[in-house]
C-alpha cells in the first residue's frame, strides 16, 4: 500500500479481535453449562468391583466436556488401582442418582443431559482403558486421585459415548466425583 491509509479504507480489512473468556463465570456467556456429581459407591459383596459411569445419550444433540474426576477411598485398600476408560453405547450402570440441583451456575440450564451412574458389580472394565491411577500400600479414607490435572487434559464426551471409572480391588468402597461441562451442538458440529 502506498501512501497512508484512513482509517475508513482499512475498516473493511482490519477487524479488532478481543477474548472474551476471562474464568469459569463466563462459561454461561459462551452456551456452556456447569455440572457436578459426587457419586458414593461402597465395595458390595466379595468378587464385586466399585464402578461409576457418565453417559451422554445418544439423542442428546448435546457436547459434553469433563473437567475434572476425582476419586476417594472409602476403606483401607492395599495396592488399589483405579481405572478410565471410554465406550461408545455403553448402558447406564443399575443405580441412577439423576442430576438436579447439580448446576454451578444458577444462569444456566437447570439439569443435565448427562447421566451418571454408579453400581457395585462383577465384571471387567468396558471399553478402551485411558488412564489407570496408583496409590500405594495402605491407602483408604481421605486418600484422593485425579485423573485430570490441566485444563488441557479435559476429556470431550459427545453423543452416545460414556466415561467409566472403576476400582480393581473387590469390595472396595469409591467416592467418585465428576464436574463438567456441556452445551448444544452446533449445526456444522452435527454428524
Amino acid at each position: 500500500m502506498k501512501g497512508p491509509a484512513s482509517m475508513n479504507t482499512l475498516s473493511p480489512e482490519l477487524v479488532a479481535v478481543v477474548p472474551v473468556f476471562h474464568a469459569a463465570e463466563d462459561r454461561y456467556l459462551e452456551g456452556w453449562g456447569r455440572f457436578g456429581l459426587l457419586l458414593q459407591q461402597g465395595g458390595g459383596g466379595a468378587g464385586q468391583f466399585s464402578k461409576a459411569n457418565l453417559r451422554n445419550p445418544s439423542s442428546s444433540n448435546v457436547v459434553a466436556v469433563i473437567e475434572k474426576i476425582r476419586v476417594g477411598f472409602a476403606s483401607l485398600a492395599a495396592n488399589m488401582s483405579v481405572t478410565l476408560s471410554i465406550a461408545p453405547g455403553a448402558a447406564d450402570l443399575s443405580v441412577i442418582p439423576g442430576t438436579a440441583n447439580t448446576r454451578f451456575d444458577a444462569r444456566g440450564p437447570a439439569q443435565s443431559v448427562c447421566i451418571p451412574s454408579r453400581e457395585p458389580s462383577v465384571g471387567a472394565q468396558v471399553g478402551v482403558l485411558i488412564d489407570e491411577v496408583f496409590l500405594g500400600t495402605g491407602a483408604g479414607p481421605g486418600d484422593t486421585a485425579d485423573f485430570l490435572v490441566t485444563d488441557m487434559q479435559e476429556l470431550p464426551l459427545l453423543p452416545g459415548d460414556s466415561y467409566r471409572v472403576q476400582g480393581n480391588s473387590a469390595t472396595i468402597g469409591l467416592d467418585i466425583s465428576f464436574w463438567w461441562r456441556e452445551r448444544f451442538l452446533e449445526d456444522s458440529e452435527r454428524a
